[in-house]
């Protein structure tokens, strides 16, 4: 993204424009959004984490690609103050998956999946001694 002074509106506006096509039930909406997301977050964390919610949300989706294009843009903007409520949600999903493995039903994720999702809640523990 560009950083002129005259840009900032623009800067400022794309996050919160993004975030509403979270809450769209249009699952290529969100897919875009959290691309765009992920592009935004090394530049301007502040910005995208103001809409943490809206993204950790995005882990309960029922399509797996949304739950772990989530996932990783969750685990790249940890802060002190969020870094509870962001480890809750990938944990609840692996806890969850581990249960459905014991039901007889199909598991919601694959074992790939399963362990993308360790893979993250450790790393985001790791990070910046969290």
């Amino acid at each position: 993204m560009r950083e002129g002074p005259s840009d900032q509106s623009l800067v400022k506006t794309c996050p919160d424009k993004l975030a509403a096509f979270l809450r769209d039930p249009d699952q290529n909406l969100k897919c875009i959004s959290l691309l765009a997301m992920a592009k935004i977050v090394p530049l301007h964390p502040h910005l995208v984490s103001a809409h943490q919610d809206g993204i950790i949300s995005s882990i309960e989706d029922q399509d797996i690609s949304l739950r772990m294009r989530a996932l990783d843009l969750v685990s790249s903007m940890p802060n002190l103050s969020h870094a509870q409520q962001q480890q809750r949600h990938p944990m609840s999903l692996a806890i969850s998956v581990t249960r459905a493995d014991a039901s007889p039903t199909p598991s919601i994720l694959t074992s790939a999946s399963r362990l993308e999702v360790s893979w993250c809640i450790i790393a985001m523990c790791s990070r910046d001694a969290y």
